[in-house]
């Protein structure tokens, strides 16, 4: 497979904005004992955690007066998820929860699905080569043991009546692209998979597509927690 240094996005931002009007009502869990956190303060030391947006290096966290960051949900059970999902247990020691009644009108940027995207947050990180060659190399492993257990997975029908399965090689072109049809950035590989595999003694078979298909809801989870990478960088 060649690889081929993307283009920078040269189309402007095109963000998603949503007003949170005034007596909106938010739920926040927090814990009073760090970093002195009260139900309506703003955490200036980090970054910590997924969305901190301060200016010191990732895991050098450290104080940044201008910039703060205010964690909270619509639901008590979307700041649970936001609490403990990176541990996934719910351990319960001295937090407190809060409900917050907005008095003014909120411009909330959108980073859920494209939204990030359409930020112009993927554009800013390709400017940085060694990123995006770091983003690019995550990425294409994980296509690639993604196909490598589709492989183990694929086999051609030989004898009478094509009683015996035999495992194959698999022929597949892939082609990387860096924009979405609508032109934002996105990463992702087109594999373009032939219906016909390799044998153990160079001969070749048409490959057993049904049994195939059946594996790709499991490939879609093999694939994820490989690009998940992509997310803490």
């Amino acid at each position: 497979m060649v690889l081929i240094a993307l283009p920078l996005p040269s189309h402007p931002p095109n963000p998603i904005i949503h007003e949170l009007p005034a007596s909106s009502q938010i739920i926040r869990i927090f814990d009073p004992t760090r970093y002195q956190t009260q139900a309506l303060t703003f955490r200036c030391n980090g970054p910590r955690a997924r969305f901190d947006h301060h200016r010191a290096p990732w895991r050098a966290p450290q104080d940044d007066p201008d910039r703060g960051i205010y964690y909270a949900a619509f639901t008590l059970s979307g700041c649970l998820v936001e609490w403990f999902g990176d541990t996934g247990v719910i351990d319960i020691q001295e937090q407190c929860v809060a409900l917050i009644e907005v008095e003014q009108s909120l411009q909330l940027l959108d980073l859920r699905g494209s939204g990030a995207m359409r930020a112009g947050s993927v554009a800013a990180l390709a400017k940085t080569a060694d990123l995006r060659t770091a983003i690019q190399h995550i990425h294409a492993s994980a296509v690639r043991k993604t196909l490598d257990w589709l492989e183990t997975q694929t086999y051609t029908r030989r004898g009478k009546g094509g009683t015996r399965k035999e495992p194959v090689k698999l022929i597949t072109a892939l082609f990387e692209h860096g924009t979405s049809r609508d032109y934002d950035p996105q990463l992702h590989t087109h594999a373009l998979m032939f219906n016909i595999g390799v044998r153990q003694d160079s001969t070749t078979g048409i490959i057993v597509m049904g049994e195939l298909l059946r594996h790709k809801m499991t490939a879609g989870a093999l694939y994820r927690p490989e690009s998940d990478a992509l997310d803490t960088r």
